[in-house]
């Protein structure tokens, strides 16, 4: 083998030909492989979260966050999860392997919640499960200010959201903190 590879070395024909194809090879993938700024991933991330007006966190705990655990931990694929509870709310976070499908976690999780009203107290919500999405993420903020009238500025950011809409690739384009008259 030895013997083989100080053959080809003693050629600078044959390495430099060899390295030619190489660096080709991986330009042209490099040129026609597609790339994206912010590629669609998708993982499956859910929150549950319930209320209930006047609860202690520490109550929130074991009164809203216990029962909700005890049914979901058991769920495939399911990796993490983890409970938050505050005043009055309770949250639980669930993590899945990345390769589960979404809508079947999903539907798992809302199978597993279903009936967990009668182990929460009577006063609490029912559970809300959302599904968490970083695709709606915005990926640009633009703020809007200057020495003008409110009106102006009001105007100017339409205008703005009117050309921002035009792009081809852009979702949605919301304006946010202007006063309605």
């Amino acid at each position: 083998m030895i013997d083989f590879l100080e053959r080809i070395l003693r050629m600078p024909r044959v390495v430099l030909t060899v390295m030619v194809l190489l660096l080709g090879a991986g330009l042209m993938a490099y040129v026609t492989l597609p790339k994206e700024s912010f590629p669609a991933i998708d993982i499956p991330y859910f929150y549950v979260s319930v209320t209930q007006t006047g609860v202690s966190p520490r109550d929130a705990e074991q009164l809203l966050v216990k029962p909700i655990e005890d049914r979901i931990k058991d769920i495939d694929d399911l990796e993490n999860y983890t409970s938050t509870a505050t005043t009055g709310h309770a949250s639980v976070f669930s993590e899945f392997n990345v390769n589960a499908d979404k809508d079947t976690a999903l539907n798992d999780i809302r199978a597993a919640l279903e009936g967990v009203s009668a182990d929460l107290p009577t006063e609490a919500k029912e559970p809300v499960v959302s599904e968490i999405s970083f695709t709606d993420t915005p990926v640009i903020y633009v703020a809007v200010y200057g020495n003008v009238p409110e009106r102006e500025l009001v105007q100017r950011a339409k205008d703005l959201q009117d050309e921002l809409e035009g792009i081809p690739d852009a979702q949605t384009v919301t304006i946010s903190g202007q006063r309605t008259r």
